[in-house]
């Protein structure tokens, strides 16, 4: 091509998976950087090239319902936690393999470490869904 007209790509195709790999590898490598933890993987490992698997999932929708759960509700609601004291913490929960509601009593401490497993880092984005509609907004936490 000349580089001066629009080239148009098949229907099902969003990114090459080579630069792709290239630009994750580099900002994985970035972020283990900055929380030190860089000199604590081997060399031979560092040096290695990603690949990046990429497939076509159709207009996004089956993606946002698999990650919905994850990215549009906190971990746990107030009305989910029956119990708590200075030793534990009981709530309930829906079983994903069986759907029915359980209930699961943890020390607070392993309460405190799953919960907080589920807080973004700073500089990730919550994605909300208005009522009326699939209109995506994202939101700093």
């Amino acid at each position: 091509m000349d580089g001066k007209r629009w080239r148009h790509t098949k229907p099902d195709f969003f990114i090459h998976a080579k630069p792709l790999s290239i630009l994750i590898r580099a900002k994985f490598k970035q972020a283990l950087k900055d929380a030190g933890f860089f000199q604590d993987v081997p060399a031979n490992v560092r040096r290695q090239k990603w690949v990046c698997h990429i497939e076509p999932v159709g207009n996004g929708e089956n993606v946002l319902k698999y990650l919905a759960p994850y990215i549009f509700r906190v971990a746990i609601s107030d009305k989910n936690i029956l119990h708590y004291d200075e030793e534990t913490v009981t709530f309930r929960y829906k079983d994903a393999e069986y759907k029915t509601i359980s209930t699961c009593r943890l020390n607070t401490f392993e309460f405190m470490r799953r919960f907080l497993q589920h807080v973004l880092p700073r500089g990730f984005v919550k994605v909300w869904q208005r009522k009326n509609g699939p209109n995506w907004i994202l939101s700093k936490n």
